[in-house]
């Protein structure tokens, strides 16, 4: 591996940075400068980042994500919690947003909505838009309504 005046690198082969003890620490001074993995993003096809816990703090600007392409989040082990402490949104500008606990073969969830003390609003937008609750007449399904009044 070559290292120039200007703190450039370049190498044939693989680059490691390895400690056997300490922390690896990029970036961990001041400085308020950016830190760049990866060139454009045509000439890189993949980074891979693999760890025991994954740990991403951000400070008040937050944290974006943006792809061309999906993004898939998937808890193969475990629950999956979003929580934010201010107002939430999940929003899609083309297709329909779903979201589906039918599980696989070995069961099924509820999917809930609740509300802490406000209200529960669903259609509440200037669409005039039809609601469906169920499914087509071949497949009914129940609707209960505990309610102590439906106007």
């Amino acid at each position: 591996m070559l290292i120039d005046a200007s703190g450039t690198s370049a190498a044939a082969g693989d680059i490691e940075i390895n400690s056997a003890e300490g922390e690896i620490k990029i970036g961990n001074d001041t400085a308020t400068g950016k830190i760049t993995i990866g060139g454009e993003t045509s000439s890189r096809a993949e980074l891979e980042l693999n760890a025991a816990r994954l740990d991403l703090n951000a400070g008040s600007s937050g944290v974006q994500m943006d792809s061309a392409g999906s993004i898939a989040v998937t808890a193969s082990g475990g629950g999956l919690g979003y929580a934010g402490s201010a107002a939430s949104h999940f929003n899609t500008t083309s297709g329909a947003l779903t979201f589906d606990a039918s599980g696989t073969s070995s069961g099924a969830g509820n999917v809930e909505i609740n509300s802490a003390g406000g209200e529960i609003k669903i259609g509440h937008d200037t669409v005039a838009q039809k609601i469906s609750v169920g499914a087509d007449t071949t497949t009914r399904t129940e609707v209960e309504l505990n309610a102590i009044l439906v106007d």
